[in-house]
């Protein structure tokens, strides 16, 4: 029987969940209460999100929820970092929130640079330099929007502006401001200093907060007829990536963590940022985790390829979900073509499957035609990825690892799983999917008093999840020269 409940929404870039956590004392069970699609609009040239469905879709699982007699503690929101909407000082929403794939973000960088050094900013924040990055968004508005910032009262990142909408309280949580670009990499604050520099209102800006922060009560009159009802908004790990990292950081150092899903992040949970010169050039970022450290990653394309290739395949007719694709790509010729997942060619590309034809012809290699050929060319480019970073990472921290551990999306695909154990000669510890649910949910359990604290988290998993390993096979030559064909187009 459970001693807690909470829910967990939980906001991805293709889709957005709301969750159930019922807590017995020992393990933590997983329901989902709501799934929706997270589609954006292009509308007049600007890519943005529905937020409105977003808010709605929460609204009605809580509605939901509650007249089928469930009752809950508290809940927690996390999404993607970056992106954000503006309200103005009567607390109004005054535009849908921009897609972090619109290329006009582009246009800011430079006046951001003229500003502030590209290297200098890394160096000053630790973030890697991202054309998305809320600070080249911000720029863009103020140089081409400006009549918004005009009568914006603040900015608010997607999980702290839907927060907002529930009690009526402002602030910055702050793993998900760190996503910003705009956070003081040695202090729990806003650069004042580099806001300045880039000539953005230093007003616009929330309070910080800390990971487990009760925020407030979600209003009375949002909850209708369940007007009793008393339920905390609790500041989780609002980066969908530090709730993801919460949920699997031990103090194994052998062990290297990968976030897999529309974005991959692969790294380290460490007391200090790693900035340096190499790190610049190998575009390693460092977030903050659930605990107030630091996340020393690497940002990279995910199954964002495959989920393109998908939505173009289903259009086309030849509907398949991605555990069918999978088949097709073991199917087809290993390695015959790659690409670098992170080339500006797979960001915002009219269309996946060209983007990719095209970049094989540019480089000389066979161009893939059918769904299995174009899928493996997806697969094989992402394992041979993962290992070139996480290559990098073992020469910067100077530690040798032994064990991936994957979580998200990617730990469900067994294929994935074993190519990457034989792709890098490491065992590959595989699970869970809904690492972020139980990451939100576990900062909620201590929020409550129910864990200690975060470094509970991961027991907490490990108690509930069923964990999937996978061992390398006899080292494959055929890998080894695929990484060889791999490292020079990097």
């Amino acid at each position: 029987m459970a001693q807690w409940r909470g829910i967990a929404v939980d906001l991805g870039a293709s889709h957005g969940r709301v969750m159930l956590g019922e807590f017995d004392g020992n393990q933590l069970h997983v329901t989902e209460l709501s799934q929706f699609p997270n589609t954006p609009a292009k509308i007049h040239g600007n890519l943005i999100w529905d937020y409105v469905r977003i808010y709605q879709e929460t609204i009605s699982a809580l509605h939901r929820s509650l007249g089928r007699g469930l009752s809950f503690s508290s809940i927690g929101i996390d999404s993607w970092g970056v992106d954000f909407g503006l309200i103005n000082k009567q607390g109004e929403l005054l535009d849908m929130p921009r897609h972090y794939r619109n290329d006009y973000f582009q246009n800011a960088m430079d006046s951001v640079f003229a500003a502030v050094d590209r290297r200098k900013l890394y160096m000053r924040t630790g973030i890697q330099v991202l054309r998305f990055n809320t600070i080249f968004q911000l720029t863009y508005l103020h140089h081409f929007r400006s009549y918004l910032l005009d009568v914006a009262d603040k900015f608010l990142l997607i999980p702290d502006l839907l927060s907002y909408h529930l009690t009526g309280n402002l602030c910055a949580e702050r793993t998900i401001a760190s996503t910003t670009q705009l956070l003081g990499m040695a202090s729990e604050s806003w650069n004042k200093e580099l806001i300045h520099q880039i000539q953005i209102p230093k007003e616009l800006f929330p309070n910080v907060v800390e990971t487990g922060n009760v925020l407030g009560i979600v209003q009375k009159t949002l909850l209708q007829s369940t007007s009793g009802v008393n339920i905390q908004v609790i500041n989780v790990g609002e980066h969908d990536t530090a709730s993801a990292f919460a949920a699997m950081a031990d103090d194994d150092l052998n062990k290297v963590l990968i976030s897999s899903g529309t974005w991959s992040l692969i790294g380290v949970v460490s007391d200090k940022p790693l900035i340096t010169g190499v790190s610049y050039r190998r575009d390693i970022t460092n977030e903050r985790s659930v605990d107030g450290r630091y996340l020393v990653m690497r940002n990279m394309t995910g199954l964002w390829l495959i989920q393109e290739l998908e939505r173009l395949f289903s259009e086309d007719g030849n509907q398949k979900n991605i555990a069918e694709l999978t088949v097709l790509a073991t199917q087809s010729e290993p390695l015959r073509t790659l690409i670098d997942p992170d080339a500006e060619d797979f960001l915002t590309p009219v269309n996946m499957i060209v983007a990719i034809q095209e970049y094989a012809a540019a480089t000389g290699q066979s161009t893939p035609r059918n769904v299995g050929e174009l899928c493996r060319t997806v697969f094989d480019s992402l394992v041979l990825k993962y290992r070139l970073v996480i290559t990098d990472l073992e020469h910067m921290i100077g530690r040798h690892f032994t064990v991936i551990r994957i979580v998200g999306g990617g730990a469900l695909n067994e294929t994935l799983c074993q190519w990457l154990a034989d792709a890098t000669g490491k065992v590959v510890v595989a699970g869970p999917g809904e690492a972020t649910v139980f990451g939100n949910l576990g900062v909620q359990l201590v929020a409550a008093g129910e864990l200690r604290s975060t470094q509970d988290i991961p027991l907490l998993v490990e108690r509930s999840c069923e964990i999937r390993r996978y061992w390398p096979t006899v080292l494959n030559e055929q890998w080894e020269r695929g990484y060889t064909s791999f490292l020079k187009l990097n």
